[in-house]
């Protein structure tokens, strides 16, 4: 009988007691389960080691000193045992068959060394039971809690950059596309991006200038390997505008 494909779950989180609960009950319920599901604690001072010790042996908990998202992400990579790597946001929910939809889709394209779909953004009071209605119409968004990644991706382009306190993922993810690592997308809405008070990205400001630097940093090395000529520079809009125009250079 064939082996079904192990897969480790990074959940970082910082004072996130009011979500965290929802956010492992998903994964939890999820059709396929996951080898392991790591907790990192960034620093939290609120309940969160609570919550999340509360599933004993379920969980993987770990605290670190507040270091950001990306440092949280990063110390959960250097627990994992799992052939491949799925993040949660903790204030985030999957769909209850993220996990089975997407390694069904390594299965059928195993060339691909990463599966991304679709986000939805709902208000943080949004019931279960409302959510699962609420499936359609998805946004496709540079966020690695739509995704599962092969573990060897970050043998090959790195960790996540933890001077990047917002836009890591994006980030990351045009190291990928500079690699030729195949990605291969789909259009199922595979997470719920809860919209709460505490959203990280509420302060345009300082979104926009972390994914502009994401931006920056990959024209500069495709400057340094002869691949990018800076006069060509697009007018900035939204990131979706940015990527579109870098995967098409």
């Amino acid at each position: 009988m064939e082996s079904k494909p192990s897969v480790s779950v990074i959940i970082p989180v910082y004072n996130g007691e009011k979500y965290l609960d929802d956010s492992i009950k998903s994964i939890l319920q999820q059709t396929i389960q996951p080898l392991e599901i790591i907790v990192v604690n960034d620093g939290s001072t609120d309940g969160t080691e609570k919550i999340a010790k509360k599933y004993g042996d379920v969980i993987r908990y770990v605290y670190q000193q507040n270091g950001g998202v990306a440092a949280a992400r990063n110390k959960g990579l250097e627990l994992v045992r799992g052939e491949y790597i799925a993040f949660i946001d903790a204030d985030d929910i999957w769909v209850e068959n993220k996990l089975e939809l997407q390694l069904e889709l390594f299965r059928k394209n195993p060339d691909h060394d990463m599966v991304i779909g679709l986000l939805k953004r709902i208000p943080f009071s949004k019931t279960s039971k409302i959510i699962h209605e609420e499936s359609k119409n998805g946004e496709y968004v540079l966020q690695f809690g739509c995704a599962i990644l092969k573990k060897k991706i970050f043998d090959k382009v790195g960790i996540f950059d933890e001077s990047m306190f917002i836009g890591e993922d994006v980030d990351l993810f045009l190291r990928i596309l500079e690699a030729g690592i195949k990605v291969w997308s789909h259009p199922d809405v595979v997470q719920y991006y809860r919209r709460h008070d505490q959203n990280i990205t509420l302060d345009e400001r300082r979104k926009n200038f972390y994914l502009l630097k994401a931006y920056k940093k990959s024209l500069d090395r495709r400057r340094k390997s002869g691949n990018r000529k800076v006069e060509d520079l697009p007018k900035l809009g939204n990131i979706e505008e940015i990527i579109s125009y870098w995967k098409s250079q």
